[in-house]
């Protein structure tokens, strides 16, 4: 299913400071991804879209090619983060290059639903962004579906503006 999804923006602002780390709640990890996580990514792309307006029915297999698209993509893996809790991945942000020039795009933003509205989402989105501003990237952007409420709140608490279509 085609859907309508809307282009998000932010741009660092020239001469600031650096963001700084966010506080990790106890119990839980951040590191970059690697291509051996391949496997969780998929089944925590099936498990966090389930049930919301971006699920589309995909099976396990369509989430590894998802990944798989996106590793392909020539991910910018050092800058995207992961959030573990016991080993368990509960949370990612991942960024990587865009189909048009522009600043680098934020190809996925989830987070187990055992794990949500503890702030995760903001805290592996701050962190890529943290990340992206440390590489002298001049900024990000995202592609969020139409109607999906919780992503733009997340966006736009973080900075982002929506683009008006002219």
């Amino acid at each position: 299913m085609d859907r309508n999804r809307h282009e998000y923006v932010l741009e660092f602002p020239a001469g600031a400071p650096h963001a700084h780390r966010r506080a990790t709640p106890d119990g839980l990890t951040l590191r970059a991804p690697e291509p051996g996580d391949r496997a969780a990514l998929a089944a925590l792309i099936l498990d966090a879209y389930r049930g919301t307006i971006d699920d589309e029915g995909e099976s396990l297999e369509d989430a590894l090619k998802a990944v798989d698209q996106y590793l392909a993509a020539g991910p910018l893996l050092g800058a995207s983060c992961l959030a573990l809790n016991g080993g368990r991945l509960v949370a990612a942000c991942l960024a990587g290059p865009r189909w048009k020039p522009g600043p680098p795009l934020i190809w996925y933003v989830l987070t187990d639903p055992s794990h949500q509205r503890r702030g995760l989402g903001a805290l592996v989105l701050s962190e890529t962004l943290r990340k992206l501003r440390a590489d002298a990237h001049a900024g990000a952007c995202a592609l969020i579906t139409e109607g999906n409420v919780a992503s733009e709140r997340l966006f736009e608490t973080l900075g982002f503006g929506r683009v008006e279509k002219s």
